[in-house]
């Protein structure tokens, strides 16, 4: 993840990744989803913020949006990336 970042300073990156520990030195998070109806596929893309990119953080570690543990680890690790940055 760092490595990544300052990687950043210098050009733009795009990552895709289902890690939160690289995830959590974004400063854009996006989150991508697929599905169809067996005939055809379509995605959406959605910029994440605030409580939702955590939530989606937490569903990287924990496979839960809701777990408390999982919450308390992706502010933990957003906030470590922010002051590492």
């Amino acid at each position: 993840g760092r490595r990544l970042a300052r990687l950043a300073e210098r050009a733009q990156v795009i990552v895709v990744t289902h890690l939160a520990q690289v995830a959590a030195f974004s400063t854009n998070h996006l989150r991508v989803v697929k599905g169809g109806d067996g005939q055809v596929t379509a995605s959406s893309v959605t910029q994440l913020e605030g409580d939702a990119r955590i939530q989606e953080m937490a569903r990287l570690l924990s496979g839960l949006p809701d777990s408390e543990s999982g919450l308390a680890h992706a502010r933990e690790l957003v906030e470590t990336a922010a002051s590492l940055r």
